[in-house]
């Protein structure tokens, strides 16, 4: 008879570029729900305008892997996923279904585990200050790590699930996210 040897099994692992550190948090928080398929590893690249070179180095040191990036459209969807597909282009990196993102910021999806109803015309976060006060108990809202970690504490799972048919997938409506989409891609199906 064989003896099995007892090798543990290693998930692949998938990296998901992000804008910032709220985003970052989000992402680590409602990814923490799910069993996954990967090993996901969440980068923050410090801003809208860093995220297609810390993905290229990310690309440089682990070729073969897995990866996405997860973007703010802030309402100009269109305009935003278009110049980060022809950044990708030129960077000689697969755009085709690796772009995911929320329109028009990650405070929406923040805000949307609290509450059912999101006003359209919220682009910014100073226009969210009063929304996470009433809801999340954050004064003086300006978006900073601290915040969105007090903010990550408040949301579960079944607070999550239930956002979820409140979110609209359609990347052109306002407010909406493909972060579903995004989930559904990286978690284990049984």
């Amino acid at each position: 008879m064989k003896r099995r040897l007892n090798i543990p099994k290693f998930k692949e692992k998938v990296f998901i570029i992000c804008e910032g550190v709220g985003d970052k948090i989000y992402l680590e928080k409602v990814i923490s729900f799910y069993e996954t398929k990967y090993d996901i590893c969440i980068i923050s690249s410090g801003g809208k305008d860093k995220i297609v070179n810390k993905l290229r180095e990310v690309l440089i040191l682990h070729p073969h892997n897995e990866y996405y990036i997860f973007i703010d459209t802030d309402a100009n969807p269109k305009e935003v996923i278009n110049n980060y597909q022809k950044q990708m282009k030129q960077e000689g990196i697969n755009h085709v279904d690796k772009i995911y993102c929320v329109n028009p910021i990650i405070e929406y999806l923040y805000l949307i585990t609290q509450t059912n109803k999101h006003p359209t015309n919220f682009y910014t976060k100073n226009k969210y200050a009063k929304l996470f006060e009433k809801h999340f108990g954050i004064y003086e809202y300006s978006g900073t790590q601290k915040q969105y970690e007090e903010m990550a504490k408040r949301i579960d799972k079944d607070s999550f699930e239930k956002s979820k048919a409140l979110i609209s997938v359609d990347i052109y409506h306002n407010p909406s996210s493909t972060i579903t989409l995004l989930i559904n891609k990286i978690i284990k199906k049984w």
